[in-house]
């Protein structure tokens, strides 16, 4: 079930490289999200367990914390099913094992084209009339 998007979504925003964050940060804040930076898995896991006010999560799939992005993706679809996972920096070639609301974007992937992405995830499909 999608949750219609809303001004003011909370996105967290996990990321080492505090430039990059700090930039992607702008761009979502500048379209209306609220963004929550973090630099470790384990932050983003407090984040979720404390919040039920989140939408998604963005991560680099080597982060310092307890478990790798790519894990963290893992675990946030099983546990949090509902927030969907844009890992960031990884291949863009499917890896089997990733649930489906896991998603890879390339390391250079632009803050526009990344807010494309975003909307993308958070805007509900709409059901054909009659199905």
């Amino acid at each position: 079930m999608s949750i219609p998007l809303r001004r003011g979504d909370l996105i967290l925003l996990a990321q080492e490289r505090a430039g990059q964050r700090r930039a992607q940060a702008e761009c979502l804040s500048a379209a209306g999200f609220a963004v929550l930076e973090l630099v470790s898995t384990d932050e983003a896991v407090s984040a979720l367990e404390s919040r039920s006010d989140v939408r998604l999560l963005i991560v680099e799939p080597h982060m310092p914390g307890c478990i790798s992005g790519l894990e963290l993706g893992r675990f946030v679809s099983r546990r949090w099913p509902h927030v969907p996972t844009l890992v960031l920096g990884w291949p863009t070639e499917a890896i089997p094992s990733l649930p489906p609301s896991v998603h890879l974007l390339p390391d250079t992937c632009p803050s526009p084209v990344l807010l494309e992405v975003v909307l993308a995830r958070l805007t509900p499909t709409r059901q054909p009339a009659g199905g």
